[in-house]
């Protein structure tokens, strides 16, 4: 039975890991055949696609896959529920189109000020972030039905349609968006058709709003938590797209998907040790910080702080390894003050963890509401005072809010108890020493600087954890 689920688990890691994959390998043909400049065209597009899709979906993936448990043992009631919210998920789109057909234009010209056009580039958009939507809610309903190899297979089928329509069509039309655009939007409508066919053969399509009860009270909520998580991830690009040029989004977006290795490997771990600390609490049924629970605090401190520092070191070299287009090294500069920010992520998953497992999810919206109020405000400062530089710096303080937030509100509920010494300290320290280095070394020796800033973070963990490795090396162990 262990066995069983350590593997769907690792199916459904794999499967999920497939959309940030696709970004990742479809950098190198773009990278090659865009300027920067079209990039971050490029990168605003896909921006705005994944808002639509965000809308399109709204929350409905979590809301089929919880509600449908109610049903489970009536297949009829099943069949009229799933066929019911895929109704409402074809509505919503229906609507979002028309709503675009009429107003996209007026809209693109508003934001963008005539700088990127909406049609036709942003209404296929629209199309490819409503199809995305429908294949997103029958992916995320597999994981709910625990049907694992399904789920990594249609990933898997999605990854391979989109690399391959994507990366033929920007080498056909090089120096143009029609080969992206054009990729992602068929490989949209592949995979609406894919996940459109298996929800009419197994439970039909139909909208009958009687099982649709109480859909915008647990949907609103959700919607809103995902729309302020694109804000915090995105709106910098609007922003630098209204004060400075579609170059500058270039380098932005570009050196973001470089450092978003950092992030994943993050939420992987995470993602291993929360379950045992939510474990904890239910053996104990405290509402307060433990021993056990600490522990796995350190080492995801000890551990990121460390990843962090080989990352800032690695990350340029991999990038002039595979990325010939020397415009694009420009990102450089930035990658530390992007990379120390995710030294605060072992904080925010802290504190995030109370708001969850005694659903107090409610603040969730709250914390990312005002970090996304500070990111928006500080961007457009910092891009009048530093230049690009300043986008990046306001990245960093969304990060910090974010932590500072999610404590405000985690508090009520929970009595922190840990070592401020390794939790707040140590990062502190680090981010502090790391960027006074990268001031004080001239940029031309970058990797001076970086190789400096790895031993100041091999010094710093030993000082802090030298007497807890061999305990740490057993918990990792088991």
């Amino acid at each position: 039975m262990i066995k069983g689920i350590v593997k769907a688990s690792a199916l459904f890691t794999m499967g999920n890991m497939m959309p940030l994959l696709t970004s990742v390998v479809l950098l190198f043909p773009y990278t090659e055949n865009l300027s920067t400049a079209l990039y971050g065209e490029l990168a605003l597009y896909i921006a705005f696609t994944i808002f639509i899709q965000f809308t399109a979906n709204y929350g409905m993936d979590n809301y089929v896959g919880i509600q449908h448990f109610r049903y489970k043992k009536d297949p009829e009631q099943m069949k009229a529920f799933v066929g019911s919210v895929v109704g409402a998920l074809l509505v919503i789109g229906i609507v979002l189109i028309t709503v675009f057909l009429l107003l996209g234009s007026f809209i693109f010209q508003m934001v963008f000020h005539g700088e990127l056009d909406f049609f036709p580039f942003g209404f296929m958009c629209v199309i490819t972030g409503v199809c995305n939507a429908f294949f997103r809610t029958y992916i995320n309903f597999l994981y709910y039905r625990d049907k694992p190899v399904r789920h990594v297979v249609f990933n898997l089928f999605n990854f391979v349609v989109t690399i391959a329509v994507c990366t033929i069509g920007v080498y056909r039309y090089p120096e143009a968006l029609t080969g992206p655009i054009w990729g992602r939007f068929l490989s949209g409508i592949a995979i609406f058709l894919l996940s459109a066919v298996f929800f009419q053969l197994e439970y039909g399509i139909r909208f009958n709003r009687s099982y649709l009860e109480g859909l915008h009270k647990f949907c609103f909520p959700v919607y809103i938590y995902v729309i302020l998580g694109w804000v915090v991830f995105y709106i910098n690009s609007f922003i630098i797209n209204y004060y400075n040029t579609t170059s500058d989004v270039g380098i932005y977006d570009f050196a973001l998907k470089v450092v978003l290795l950092i992030d994943v490997t993050q939420t992987a771990v995470s993602a291993t040790i929360n379950p045992r600390i939510y474990q904890i609490w239910t053996d104990t049924g405290l509402q307060k910080s433990t021993t056990g629970e600490n522990r796995f605090h350190h080492v995801f401190t000890m551990f990121s702080v460390i990843m962090i520092a080989v990352s800032i070191l690695a990350l340029p070299l991999l990038v002039q390894l595979f990325v010939r287009n020397e415009s694009y090294y420009a990102i450089f500069p930035f990658i530390p003050v992007l990379a120390v920010s995710f030294a605060f992520r072992v904080l925010a998953n802290t504190y995030y963890n109370p708001l969850m497992y005694f659903k107090k999810t409610g603040g969730l919206p709250r914390a990312y509401g005002y970090s996304s109020l500070v990111q928006i405000v500080s961007c457009v400062a910092f891009l009048q005072w530093f230049g690009l530089e300043g986008a990046f710096w306001s990245f960093f303080l969304s990060k910090v809010a974010v932590v500072f937030f999610s404590w405000m509100e985690s508090r009520k509920i929970f009595r922190f108890e840990f070592n401020n010494y390794k939790m707040f300290l140590l990062p502190i320290l680090y981010v502090l020493t790391t960027m006074t280095i990268f001031y004080l070394i001239p940029q031309n020796q970058y990797f001076l600087a970086a190789s400096l800033q790895l031993a100041v973070a091999g010094i710093l963990v030993l000082l802090f954890f030298r007497k807890d490795l061999g305990a740490y090396r057993l918990l990792l162990n088991r």
